[in-house]
């Protein structure tokens, strides 16, 4: 069962104004970041559907959208001042990558989409963005993959410089010689040196005094 859900969007060019996104999901808009759709959408030949990637500053999204060039049963005099056919991209946006979108989720994203593009036709100057809710999706999604945890770094061993070494060597020689006139005040002065006998003589074997 696929329990995953789609966020409709649309993007339209009005009579007046150029491309922009009129309806985005409700995290995006409460989070001011729906301009994101309208700079990953690109237009595509009428009918083709098109899937991208979304760059999310804080999660990896995906969108899928068709262009539908919109005729008179949609709007009355659909074209722009400039008498060119008026054009939107309808679509979902959802949090895992998109293998098969299901033309029956992109027919939902078009039937909500509509109605609200006649609306901005009404008043394009006055008129901002609107938070879409969820639907439960048809299309074939994969898992979206975790992002890999870098390794903990390695702890670094401490930075003994060579003047350090020095120090240490230079105190461990003072700590030395230290001790040694310690235990030669403790002895009660220079040791004695070891008696040498004379050379051998005739007569009684000397002793030392």
């Amino acid at each position: 069962m696929n329990d995953a859900q789609g966020w409709p969007f649309l993007i339209g060019a009005g009579r007046r104004h150029e491309y922009r996104t009129l309806i985005a999901p409700a995290f995006l808009v409460a989070a001011s970041e729906y301009g994101i759709l309208d700079r990953h959408a690109g237009r595509t030949p009428e009918g083709e559907t098109r899937v991208v990637q979304i760059r999310s500053t804080n999660q990896p999204l995906w969108m899928a959208y068709a262009t539908h060039i919109v005729t008179a049963a949609d709007v009355p005099d659909p074209r722009d001042e400039h008498s060119r056919p008026l054009q939107v991209l309808t679509g979902f946006v959802c949090d895992a990558p998109i293998e098969r979108p299901d033309p029956g989720d992109l027919a939902v994203a078009h039937d909500t989409a509509m109605p609200v593009y006649r609306r901005y036709l009404q008043d394009e100057d006055r008129f901002g963005v609107l938070a879409s809710e969820a639907f439960p999706l048809r299309s074939v999604l994969r898992p979206a993959v975790a992002p890999a945890t870098a390794p903990a770094p390695r702890p670094r061993r401490p930075d003994i410089s060579r003047r350090t070494l020095t120090v240490l060597a230079l105190a461990a020689a003072l700590l030395a010689a230290a001790v040694t006139a310690l235990l030669v005040t403790l002895s009660g002065g220079s040791p004695q040196p070891a008696c040498t006998p004379p050379p051998a003589v005739a007569g009684p074997s000397p002793t030392c005094d």
